[in-house]
């Protein structure tokens, strides 16, 4: 049983499968409902930094996937199937050689793995999950937020925060005990926990 991650075409889709290789077994599970959900923290993997200086006028992209296991995953009973969720972000972030950043983009993909007791899936076996980007109004977060924005409208004010600043700056953004930012000036476009995005982009 794997998760496979699947990026290209500008869309990205998470496909269950079955059988393969070990080579093949990379899982990807995913939080939240439609709402604004906080992951479970985990440590995050030490990051390959590539330090080498830049000639004049170019510049390097940074390629980063965050998965983290959400609170709502749970147990199967008998009475009721089991749940493995995960969100799986990721990044892509292209620096100057001073390491300000000059574009990004952020997507997340939610996957939701049922399962019963006796340890079958319950998802059909080559179900797809779009990411929230893709999703745009279907991932129906709109209604959970305080600014009345869509995930995928949040996560582009995101990237305009932090466009012009270093992976340093956006690695001291403020949060409250939930991961929400705390800065006026991001809470404007973006109210949604950013733990992950920062993360990421680190």
């Amino acid at each position: 049983l794997c998760l496979g991650l699947m990026a290209g075409c500008g869309q990205t889709t998470i496909i269950v499968n079955m059988g393969g290789d070990e080579s093949e077994s990379e899982i990807t599970p995913a939080p939240t409902d439609a709402a604004e959900n906080t992951p479970e923290a985990t440590d995050a993997p030490t990051p390959v930094v590539d330090d080498t200086p830049l000639p004049e006028g170019e510049l390097k992209t940074g390629l980063a996937i965050v998965s983290v296991v959400s609170t709502s995953s749970k147990a199967a009973t008998a009475e009721a199937d089991g749940l493995a969720q995960a969100d799986t972000t990721y990044a892509a972030v292209l620096v100057d050689g001073d390491g300000v950043i000059q574009k990004c983009i952020i997507d997340c993909v939610q996957t939701k793995i049922g399962f019963n007791a006796a340890g079958e899936l319950t998802t059909e076996i080559g179900a797809t999950f779009d990411s929230k980007i893709v999703l745009d109004d279907a991932y129906d977060m709109r209604k959970a937020s305080p600014i009345k924005a869509e995930w995928d409208e949040q996560a582009w004010a995101f990237v305009d925060y932090v466009t012009g600043k270093t992976p340093a700056d956006v690695a001291g953004i403020a949060v409250d005990e939930s991961g929400h930012p705390t800065d006026a000036d991001i809470t404007a476009g973006c109210t949604m926990n950013v733990i992950d995005f920062i993360a990421v982009i680190k």
